[in-house]
């Protein structure tokens, strides 16, 4: 290697074909995360409600803040902060599943459920050593009673429809 040739560089020593390759990869790479980043912020980030009103989803769990209607439901309750999670009901080959978040107290109502298998799944959205709690009542009896004092602690369980 000549002086010359060490002083110019590894860039000043490729060829045009080269750079223009190296050019197009790169724009590609930058193209591609542009793309990533913005199908993530334009994307929801969950299916839920944030309203006070009570929602029915399609497979008739209804969402009530703290009632006493029916005598099957889950209820979540973390008062120190806000949580989310998912009940899910399940007969046969037949899944469906519900997304929720919230705070303090919620009820979801499973009257129209009682023959089907459900799971429940709630996690703490912070570090607090409050009490999350996720209790599955099916005819008035409780079936399951989940709970942690963790920071981001998760509770989780089933209920099978033949207990």
């Amino acid at each position: 290697m000549t002086d010359d040739e060490i002083s110019k560089g590894w860039w000043a020593q490729q060829s045009k074909g080269t750079k223009a390759l190296i050019g197009v990869v790169g724009l590609c790479c930058i193209g591609l995360i542009v793309i990533v980043g913005l199908a993530g912020v334009m994307s929801p980030d969950a299916t839920t409600s944030t309203d006070n009103t009570p929602e029915t989803t399609s497979t008739g769990v209804s969402n009530q803040e703290t009632s006493s209607s029916g005598s099957s439901y889950v209820e979540v309750s973390y008062p120190d902060g806000s949580w989310d999670g998912s009940i899910t009901l399940q007969s046969g080959n037949n899944e469906e599943e519900i997304n929720f978040d919230g705070s303090g107290t919620k009820r979801f109502d499973l009257a129209d459920n009682s023959d089907k298998d459900v799971y429940v799944m709630a996690q703490k959205q912070d570090e607090g050593t409050g009490k999350l709690s996720a209790v599955v009542v099916r005819d008035g009896e409780t079936k399951l009673t989940q709970s942690t004092t963790e920071g981001y602690g998760i509770v989780s369980g089933w209920v099978f429809s033949w207990e």
